[in-house]
Formats: C-alpha cells, sequence, structure tokens
C-alpha cells in the first residue's frame, strides 16, 4: 500500500492528466466551433478579412449614400471655385442687406464759395441707409457713400424698386459690402420743402456738408432713434446737377475722403441742355408752379429724351411719371457753380472719379474729358466713358456696368 507521499505524487499526477485532457477537449471544441464558423459564408469573409455579404436593400441603401456624398463633394468644390473666381474679381460674398430710415437736420445757409440766395432756416433731409446688415449693425466706424441725385429725380435714383434689377444701393451693398446713404434732396420726396427761390448750388453744398459732419459723429437720427453708426471716411457722389452740389461742397469745405461726379461736366453741356436751361429759367420767371418749382424738360417727352437711352421701356416710363419740378434757383444759380468749379476744382484733392455716357444727350463727349481738366494737379484722377450709356446711368440696360466701375473704384479707396 503506497505510503502518504505515493498518494500525494498519484493525485498530483492524476489532476495533470485531467487538467491536460480538459485543455485538449476545450481546444478541440474551440477548433470545431471555428470550422464550423468557417466553413459558412459569413466566416469564410470573416476568415478573410472581408465585410459579409450585403443584401440588395443594403447595397442600394449604400449606393444612395455614396452618390450623396459625391454630389455633396462637388458643391463644395464648386462654392470654392466661386468663392476664389469672385476674391480674384475684387467681389465681395452675398450679404443680407438692411435699409434704414435716416433723417438729417440742417440749415438752409449759405458758407460755400458760390455765392447764391438761401433762407437760413432749418429743415430735415431724409433718405435711408443702405447696405450689408453686419457693417449697419456693428459698432466699428465704417466708410459711406452718401449719393446726391440731380434734376426731376429723387433718392429713388439711386434706390429704385419700380422694377428688379436697378436698386443701385442695394446691388452695391450684396456686389460690393459697401454702404451707402441715399436722400432726398431740400425741395424733393419726403425731405422739407424750402421755397424754390431759397435754395441753391451753394446752400446745397453747405447742407451737404452738413449732413457729411452729421455721419462722421453720428448726430442723426436712424429709424427715428439716435443713430448708432458712425462713419470714418466718406465719399460724396453726384449724378447731373448733383455734380455741382458735391463740388461746391468738395472744394468750399474739404470735408470728404472722395468724390464722384456722374453724368455731369461744367462745360461739356449739350444745346438739348442749353435749350432746356432756358426754358426751365423762362418757366421760373414767367409761370413758376407753386412755391416756385419747376420742371427741367418741360414736358414727359423732353425727359425721357434727355435722360434715357438703351433703357427698358417699362423703366423710362415709370420713371417719367413720378419726376420732380426743381427749385428755381437751382438754374438760377448754375453760372456761378460753373465758374466757382472752373476755377477752384483744382483745389480738390481727395480721390475723383468721373463716369459719363457715351449717349448722354445732356451731357455727351467729351464732357468728361473736359471735366478732367478742371481737377488739374490732383493726383488721384480717373475718368471713365461708358458705351451704349445714357444720362440716367443708374436707369439704363448698362446700370450694371455703372455699378462695376464705381463699386470697384470705391472698393479700390477703401469703401
Amino acid at each position: 500500500m503506497p505510503n502518504g507521499r505515493g498518494r500525494f505524487v498519484t493525485m498530483v499526477t492524476r489532476s495533470r492528466v485531467v487538467a491536460t485532457l480538459v485543455v485538449v477537449m476545450l481546444v478541440t471544441a474551440l477548433g470545431a466551433g471555428g470550422a464550423v464558423a468557417a466553413s459558412s459564408p459569413a466566416g469564410r469573409a470573416a476568415a478573410a478579412g472581408a465585410k459579409p455579404p450585403q443584401s440588395a436593400k443594403q447595397r442600394a441603401a449604400a449606393k444612395k449614400r455614396a452618390v450623396a456624398r459625391q454630389r455633396a463633394a462637388a458643391k463644395r468644390e464648386l462654392a470654392a471655385r466661386k468663392k476664389a473666381k469672385a476674391k480674384k474679381a475684387g467681389i465681395a460674398p452675398k450679404a443680407t442687406t438692411q435699409e434704414i430710415p435716416v433723417s438729417f437736420t440742417v440749415r438752409n445757409t449759405n458758407t460755400s464759395m458760390i455765392p447764391c440766395a438761401s433762407d437760413g432756416k432749418t429743415y430735415e433731409v431724409r433718405g435711408h441707409l443702405v447696405g450689408p446688415a453686419d457693417r449697419l449693425n456693428g459698432s466699428t466706424p465704417q466708410a459711406v457713400a452718401l449719393y446726391v441725385h440731380g434734376l426731376g429725380y429723387g433718392e429713388f435714383f439711386w434706390n429704385y424698386k419700380g422694377v428688379p434689377g436697378y436698386d443701385y444701393a442695394t446691388q452695391q451693398a450684396v456686389q460690393f459690402g459697401q454702404v451707402s446713404v441715399v436722400i432726398d434732396r431740400l425741395g424733393y420726396g419726403t425731405s422739407g420743402k424750402p421755397d424754390g427761390n431759397q435754395v441753391c448750388y451753394g446752400s446745397e453744398g453747405d447742407y451737404l456738408n452738413q449732413i457729411v459732419t452729421q455721419l462722421r459723429s453720428g448726430a442723426y437720427t436712424a429709424s427715428g432713434e439716435p443713430a448708432r453708426q458712425t462713419f470714418s471716411k466718406v465719399a460724396l457722389v453726384g449724378h447731373s446737377a448733383g455734380g455741382f452740389m458735391v463740388e461746391a461742397s468738395a472744394l468750399s469745405y474739404h470735408n470728404v475722403d472722395a468724390l464722384i461726379v456722374a453724368g455731369f461736366g461744367n462745360t461739356g453741356a449739350s444745346i438739348t441742355t442749353y435749350a432746356t436751361f432756358a426754358q426751365t429759367t423762362l418757366d421760373c420767371y414767367t409761370a413758376p408752379l407753386p412755391n416756385n418749382y419747376a420742371y427741367f424738360g418741360k414736358t414727359p417727352a423732353d425727359f425721357k429724351a434727355g435722360h434715357f437711352f438703351n433703357a427698358d421701356p417699362a423703366v423710362a416710363d415709370a420713371v417719367t411719371a413720378i419726376r420732380a419740378p426743381d427749385p428755381c434757383m437751382d438754374t438760377g444759380s448754375a453760372i456761378q457753380a460753373i465758374v466757382v468749379d472752373a476755377l477752384s476744382n483744382n483745389s480738390i484733392k481727395a480721390p475723383v472719379l468721373i463716369v459719363t455716357g457715351a449717349n448722354d444727350a445732356l451731357f455727351p463727349p467729351p464732357a468728361g474729358d473736359v471735366e478732367k481738366l478742371l481737377f488739374f494737379g490732383n493726383a488721384d484722377l480717373t475718368q471713365v466713358t461708358l458705351p451704349g450709356t445714357g444720362h440716367a446711368v443708374t436707369l439704363g440696360r448698362t446700370a450694371p456696368q455703372f455699378r462695376s466701375v464705381v463699386g470697384g473704384w470705391l472698393k479700390h479707396h477703401g469703401f
């Protein structure tokens, strides 16, 4: 009979054998399971490192997802290309625009260099501040262009909405990200209406300077409340007779950072312009409208002939229907303005852009080239004549070209 030590050895030996048998059985079982799994299609695919085969429904869903990813990638690539192209062309991305009613309290005084009568009374000049919403609602001082209309118009010359595609101020905000102020001058639209013999190119240059100062300081109202936005740079833009006003302001006060005149030339008027001037002067002396106003272009047909070339008839008809009579002293102070401009425009050192239409019936070529001569000595002077363009530069079919020229020039000068 084995002793205690022998029995212990025998028990250990048996335990090892049992353990070995258990291990062998487990390995065999696992191997058999693996063989069974590998013998199935899914198992063989897993063993080969591939995904299990999909059903027809799964394959269709996967294909749909792949197509969606491809389309999204194509859209991103197209957007990137458009953005790069716009950047290369100097065009800002489209922005959400905003139009805010504004009002400026001014005195109709004349401290300018152009001698003519004014009543010294206080009036409101009203209009709209138009630009990208993020720029109008920010606290950082911005650059702004103040747009001044000529005879027969109102602020609608710069933000006409009667026919889509002619809202100049909104288009400049969208295409160039620029901020504009468009106004009814005194005597027009919603602004104050002095006696037409008591407001003139000299006093208009004066109150434009007051508006420029208020834009810089924020001393105006926006949506009926004190303004929140101030402007560190201001450009003056005048169309037609508005050129008299912006030049009078620039040369008298030297308070602007850029000057643009469009459809205007002090010494480049046509025979049509002189004839219209004579008729309006006669009407002002012999048969003025109430409060001493008269139309520059006695009949609707006269107005159309002077202002429109290559224009949509719907636009020409609609604008002619809302044309406005003008203060009699606008024509009454033209001679003084021409003399002062001819003698003093060379004192304007701010950058200047002159834009005229090749088919302008009131200021035809070489009106722009002649006007350019008055700014001799100006170090930053540009003159452009637009082909196929009449007097109403924002309302003809070439309006996009005009917007591009002005917007690009302003952008180049920090606006």
